[in-house]
């Protein structure tokens, strides 16, 4: 049985995720500008790119997964075509050219 206390926590919780998910999609669109700003330096573009990578593993860690979805109650085609999306989405504002 849930308590007020836990319910507040479980509500400010999901906030906090929202919030970080947000704040997340703006660090790849300042790390997608960065890439393409970077002239000829290969140890910068290196730098953005490893930024990148851990960037785009943590928005994989936060989403969820076709089968979370699935298990929602999504269609299997819906669930893998909106993990998809998201996958391009965050590439996109990474500045990766396709995926």
């Amino acid at each position: 049985m849930a308590t007020a206390a836990h319910t507040t926590q479980t509500h400010t919780t999901g906030l906090q995720a929202l919030t970080f998910a947000a704040n997340l999609e703006t660090l790849a669109t300042d790390i997608g500008r960065l890439k393409r700003r970077i002239n000829g330096d290969e140890y910068a573009l290196h730098l953005a790119d490893r930024v990148a990578f851990h960037v785009d593993g943590i928005d994989a860690y936060l989403q969820p997964t076709a089968a979370e979805l699935h298990q929602d109650g999504w269609s299997l085609d819906g669930a893998l075509a909106h993990v998809d999306a998201r996958a391009r989405h965050i590439g996109s504002l990474l500045g990766e050219c396709a995926r």
